[in-house]
C-alpha cells in the first residue's frame, strides 16, 4: 500500500468531526422544528367552548382515563393480590428456601401489601365517585384527605422498598 493513498490521522479526524457537527446540526434542526410545530399547535388547541372535544389534548386524556382507571387497577390488583400470595405460600416450602427465594419472597410480600394499599384507594376514588369527582379526595371530607395521605405514603414507601 502507497503512503499516499492512506488517509492521515489528522484528516480522518477533521472527517469524524465534520460527520459530528452535520450529525449535530441535523438533529438541532430537528428539535427546532418540533419545538416551532409543538409551539404552534398549542395555540390553536385554545378552547373555544366547553366542550370535552375542544379542550387540550392532556385534560380530553385524564376525562377518558379516569372513566376506565378504576376497574383496570382493580382487576391488576386483585390478579397481583392473587399471584403474589401464591408466590408467598410457593417460596415458603421448605424444600424451596434459599437466599434467592427470601428476597423474592419479600419482594412478593412488599407487593402484596402495596396492592392491599391500592385496592381501597381505587375503589373509593375512581370507581364509587360520580364523573366529575372522580380520581380526587372530597376535600371537605376530613377522613378521605387522610386515608388519601396515608394510603400514598404507604404505597410510595413499599414501592420503594419492592425496586
Amino acid at each position: 500500500m502507497s503512503p499516499s493513498s492512506s488517509p492521515t490521522p489528522l484528516s480522518l479526524i477533521s472527517e469524524n468531526q465534520s460527520n459530528i457537527d452535520s450529525t449535530s446540526t441535523a438533529i438541532h434542526r430537528m428539535i427546532y422544528n418540533i419545538s416551532e410545530m409543538l409551539a404552534s399547535s398549542n395555540m390553536n388547541d385554545s378552547p373555544q367552548t366547553d366542550d370535552v372535544f375542544h379542550t387540550n389534548s392532556l385534560i380530553r386524556y385524564r376525562l377518558l382515563y379516569r372513566n376506565y382507571h378504576g376497574f383496570i387497577s382493580s382487576a391488576v390488583c386483585i390478579f397481583g393480590l392473587t399471584c403474589n400470595l401464591f408466590n408467598i405460600i410457593v417460596l415458603t416450602r421448605p424444600l424451596m428456601r434459599s437466599s434467592t427465594n427470601t428476597i423474592l419472597t419479600s419482594l412478593a410480600l412488599s407487593d402484596l401489601l402495596k396492592m392491599l394499599f391500592v385496592l381501597p384507594a381505587v375503589i373509593l376514588f375512581y370507581c364509587l365517585p360520580k364523573d366529575d369527582m372522580k380520581s380526587e379526595p372530597d376535600p371537605t371530607s376530613y377522613v378521605q384527605v387522610k386515608f388519601y395521605m396515608i394510603q400514598m405514603l404507604f404505597t410510595l414507601t413499599l414501592h420503594c422498598i419492592s425496586t
